[in-house]
């Protein structure tokens, strides 16, 4: 599967090694913290306005202000 991704991505223009670190992020293990974890963070990184705009499964905006 990856080398029909990494063939096609170098057919239409882009270098070995920017498709070589594209390629890098698949099969790796990571752990996604939760909304109010983020906000949390945000807020202790001093920012003052934290707004969540959108939210879709695994996926969230946030709307900050230093």
């Amino acid at each position: 599967m990856k080398h029909y991704m990494k063939n096609y991505q170098i057919s239409r223009g882009r270098d070995t090694e920017t498709v070589e670190n594209y390629l890098k992020r698949f099969d790796v293990e990571y752990f996604p913290i939760k909304v109010d974890e983020h906000r949390l963070l945000l807020e202790k990184t001093g920012f003052k306005v934290v707004e969540m705009f959108w939210m879709s499964y695994m996926q969230s905006g946030f709307y900050c202000i230093k």
